[in-house]
């Protein structure tokens, strides 16, 4: 399995008393196509076939204000 994560983050003073921080997130950056084991009952009509794969990439982004 190969996946790779990432997060970019980024803080940003607004004044002395205030802050916004940004953030996000991403998994499986490259979108490579991670597939689930194949059927594995022996006799069976889905026997050897790849019918579902993991989720693709995804992103999750946020912001935060402090003061």
């Amino acid at each position: 399995m190969v996946t790779t994560d990432a997060t970019l983050e980024k803080s940003f003073s607004l004044t002395e008393r205030w802050k916004l921080d940004v953030r996000g997130e991403f998994y499986n950056l490259f979108n490579h196509a991670i597939f689930n084991v194949p059927g594995f009952t022996f006799g069976a009509p889905d026997f050897g076939v790849v019918s579902s794969a993991r989720p693709p990439r995804t992103a999750q982004l946020a912001a935060r204000l402090s003061f």
